[in-house]
């Protein structure tokens, strides 16, 4: 390990398809964006790169060297794995983190979370229930909430549904 820094990046629907079917030792499918993000770091060599990773919180080697496998096969190294932060971490690539301003609690963005809730909200007002309408809207929502949410908050959840579509 260097002392220059390093990014964490999730494995689990950020690194790799989430599958909670293939828990604990399987490990999803590559995603392609993210593991080519991951090869142009190491290549640009100002950080190191582990993987940041709630599967070894159980410490069974087993899990940790699947992981390890996972990364040689796919990003051409074996990625240090770790569940812990320190001071030397200069970023986090999580699927789940909502990132807050520092010292003030404030979120840079809305969570994914709290945006999917208000878009379920509208798509159950408004009577969209096919699955095919559905996985349109997740994924429209996926790539622009950043867009929507100030809309939403403050048209209304249902009028702001019916003015972005």
């Amino acid at each position: 390990m260097s002392n220059k820094g390093w990014i964490g990046v999730d494995l689990d629907g950020t690194l790799a398809r989430y599958d909670r079917g293939k828990r604990p030792l399987g490990i999803g499918e590559p995603i392609p964006a993210m593991v080519e993000r991951v090869k142009r770091w190491l290549a640009e060599g100002k950080y190191d790169v582990r993987v940041f990773t709630a599967r070894v919180a159980s410490e069974d080697p087993q899990i940790r060297r699947a992981v390890e496998d996972w990364c040689e096969k796919h990003v051409g190294v074996r990625l240090q794995v770790t569940n812990v932060k320190d001071y030397e971490m200069v970023e986090l690539w999580d699927d789940r983190a909502v990132q807050v301003r520092t010292n003030t609690g404030v979120p840079v963005r809305h969570s994914t979370r709290v945006v999917m809730s208000m878009l379920t909200s509208a798509v159950a007002t408004a009577g969209v229930a096919t699955v095919v309408e559905w996985a349109v809207v997740t994924q429209w929502a996926t790539v622009t909430y950043h867009v929507a949410v100030p809309l939403i908050l403050s048209l209304g959840t249902l009028a702001a549904f019916w003015v972005i579509f």
